[in-house]
């Protein structure tokens, strides 16, 4: 049931995130929703970087509570998946994590 319950959030935020899906042109310059939607759609299905999913179940123990946002953007040359995530303690969690190796780059709690 938790994992179905965890698939169907994915596949939820899965439009959010390909709507603000950048491409590497600069860190601030965004294409159309229509143009963010194919090229994430082509780099995760091209094998370029892992699907959200796969992110979400990698960090498991990092994302528990409420998955407020996720971003895929161009950080430097660098495809990474900013996660905002609301924890038992109603702190908000910021995650960067680099969308081709999976590894966590950053976590932040706001207070």
């Amino acid at each position: 049931m938790k994992t179905m319950i965890f698939s169907l959030a994915a596949l939820s935020l899965m439009a959010v995130l390909l709507i603000r899906a950048g491409k590497a042109m600069s860190d601030t310059e965004w294409l159309s929703a229509e143009d963010d939607q194919d090229e994430a759609y082509e780099r995760v299905h091209g094998g370029e970087i892992l699907p959200l999913a796969e992110i979400l179940e990698r960090h498991a123990p990092r994302v528990q509570g409420r998955l407020l946002d996720a971003e895929l953007e161009s950080e430097d040359g660098r495809m990474v998946y900013e996660l905002e995530v609301l924890d038992a303690d109603s702190r908000i969690r910021e995650l960067s994590i680099d969308a081709v190796s999976g590894k966590l780059l950053s976590s932040e709690t706001e207070d």
